[in-house]
């Protein structure tokens, strides 16, 4: 994700190694701007410039992410959206994005609309809100935009309230299981791997005991791995295999 910048009275260059880097040359141009351009659209008509300079920068960590829990506090496409500008501006090229938790479920079910029903979801929590997959596949493609991967979370087998009360089994039952195979192939027929090669399955806080909760995190890794997506899981819980 390295780039040069290269601005003098005649022009302005950009050049990186990948299309992340110009991104990020192209973020740090708008920082040399007046601090008026992006706060008042009548400065456009107005003369300005910008300093002459040569900024060769690269990143010191691969990966710089934000997380956003919108299952406990939902916000709209636009305003994630938003939040993606203000990450695209200060480099930032990883956004976890929070979807599922004990409030609620935040992804269109078409194979179990129930999870999307307002009636299982706390008042306080924003009930009936979710994003159907035309929002879900926007989000992703604004994202990659602006040199951001999206990383969604689907929270198993922890901070499951929310789908014990609506189907009244555990995630790691015989039951439970088959209703999360049928919501992660409904996602990933929704979601092309290579749109959202990453997916987060949590694996924390699980306070009750499981008959074999590596057995269970060690299935949908296969899973996952079967539909080309890399499992990422919270470290304190419940360990990933050594690959």
């Amino acid at each position: 994700d390295a780039y040069t910048l290269v601005s003098n009275p005649e022009s302005v260059n950009i050049t990186g190694n990948t299309y992340r880097g110009v991104i990020a040359g192209i973020q740090s141009l708008r920082q040399l701007f007046p601090a008026e351009i992006e706060t008042d659209k009548k400065v456009s008509s107005m003369s300005w410039g910008i300093p002459s300079v040569q900024i060769q920068d690269a990143p010191r960590f691969g990966w710089r992410g934000l997380m956003l829990d919108v299952s406990r506090h939902f916000y709209s496409k636009e305003e994630v959206m938003e939040f993606l500008d203000l990450m695209a501006l200060y480099k930032l090229n990883k956004f976890h994005w929070h979807l599922t938790d004990n409030p609620a479920w935040r992804i269109e079910s078409k194979c179990y609309p129930q999870l999307n029903d307002p009636k299982y979801c706390p008042a306080a929590r924003n009930p009936g809100k979710f994003y159907t997959y035309d929002e879900i596949r926007d989000v992703i493609k604004y994202a990659k935009e602006r040199g951001i991967t999206v990383i969604p979370e689907l929270d198993i087998p922890g901070h499951s309230q929310y789908f014990l009360t609506i189907f009244g089994v555990q995630m790691d039952d015989e039951k439970g299981m088959k209703i999360l195979d049928k919501l992660f192939a409904e996602f990933f027929a929704e979601i092309p791997a290579e749109d959202c090669p990453y997916i987060h399955i949590g694996s924390d806080e699980v306070r009750r005991k499981m008959k074999d909760a590596e057995g269970f995190v060690r299935y949908y890794e296969q899973l996952l791995a079967k539909h080309n997506r890399i499992p990422l899981v919270w470290d304190p819980g419940i360990k990933p295999s050594a690959t």
